[in-house]
């Protein structure tokens, strides 16, 4: 019993790697990195700016 949950389980983790490294890739085909780097730095920014607005209130 304990011996086919644990390859249900890393079936499962397995495929959940392949799918996110397979979306990654996707995703970062349709644009050039500098467009990846430049949207991160946007969404870094505007985190930053929520919690320290979030903070001085």
């Amino acid at each position: 019993m304990g011996k086919s949950i644990k390859i249900t389980l890393s079936a499962v983790i397995l495929i959940g790697i392949i799918g996110a490294v397979y979306y990654f890739f996707y995703y970062t085909s349709n644009m050039t990195m500098d467009e990846v780097i430049y949207e991160e730095s946007i969404d870094s920014n505007e985190d930053g700016l929520d919690m320290e607005a979030g903070w001085f209130d």
